[in-house]
């Protein structure tokens, strides 16, 4: 079965969503949001703002850079209200074997239904 979505009903169930900050996932977040969150010493969830809804996408308004640690691995971004879990994406996954940045890059960086 196909379904169609009419885009006001998009917007308005994705400017419901009030998400305020972006966490990073080694594998799938599960249901809780907590699974395979990355645990190394540098890495804390970041606050963050999206767009309001425009051609059925949020856009991240403006960049964010984790520092990660040699080791981590990151394969899901996760979407948060404060500390409830609202939902999560895959991304290609990147690994890190030293110290560097993962970058959530604004107008690229969307949710979507």
């Amino acid at each position: 079965m196909n379904t169609t979505i009419n885009p006001l009903t998009k917007a308005a169930m994705l400017n419901v969503l009030n998400i305020t900050h972006v966490g990073l996932h080694s594998g799938d977040s599960g249901l809780n949001g907590l699974a395979n969150e990355l645990t190394s010493i540098n890495y804390v969830r970041k606050s963050c703002s999206f767009s309001t809804t425009s051609n059925g996408a949020r856009v991240l308004e403006t960049p964010i850079v984790f520092s990660l640690s040699g080791g981590d691995s990151v394969s899901y971004v996760s979407y948060w209200n404060g500390s409830t879990f609202m939902l999560s994406q895959q991304v290609e996954m990147v690994e890190f074997s030293i110290p560097g940045e993962f970058r959530l890059n604004d107008t690229v960086t969307a949710i979507s239904i």
